[in-house]
């Protein structure tokens, strides 16, 4: 048994020392695989939300709240249709709404969107400051419901002053908040 042994490490030698080789090869590749496929169904989600968000049907909308109010079960149904409100609010306000925005070449351009040529900075602020304790609240909403999955904190470097930027920091830092 041990002479069949060495004899058989002997005449395939070669072989397992390629196998042993390309193991850790191998099992990247895998790795590798596995974020390709978790980086495409986050993409997948992203324009899932998009494609959602631009036909602004209440249903969508209503369903899509539930899901984020279960996400926080402490908030109460009064304060989730108020923060949903200023969300919605501020998305027109910044001319980031969906059914405002018509994209095309590839996203770079927007033509007959008005709205986002002028933003209303002032209304945004004043929303912004009434939220201070629950901004990642009605940084959902913005992302998931009112916006083409539209990160809030982009749109607001992007859209606003930094003078308006510096009042919604001085704000927050009153109530201890660093959201901004």
């Amino acid at each position: 048994m041990n002479s069949k042994l060495v004899l058989f490490f002997q005449n395939n030698a070669v072989y397992i020392v390629a196998v042993l080789f390309a193991i850790p090869y191998i099992i990247r590749y895998f790795n590798s695989q596995e974020q390709k496929d978790s980086s495409q169904a986050l993409d997948l989600a992203v324009k899932q939300n998009s494609a959602e968000n631009a036909k602004s049907s209440p249903t969508i909308i209503n369903d899509k709240a539930k899901v984020i109010n279960k996400k926080y079960p402490n908030l109460k149904s009064k304060d989730s249709d108020r923060l949903k409100t200023i969300a919605q609010k501020i998305a027109f306000s910044l001319g980031t709404n969906p059914e405002d925005n018509h994209i095309i070449f590839n996203g770079s351009v927007e033509l007959f969107n008005i709205r986002a040529l002028v933003e209303d900075e002032n209304t945004v602020v004043k929303l912004l400051k009434t939220t201070t304790g629950t901004f990642p609240i009605v940084e959902d909403y913005y992302y998931s419901l009112f916006t083409r999955s539209r990160n809030l904190k982009t749109d607001l470097y992007k859209y606003l002053s930094a003078e308006n930027i510096s009042q919604l920091r001085v704000a927050y830092k009153k109530a201890n908040k660093n959201w901004i």
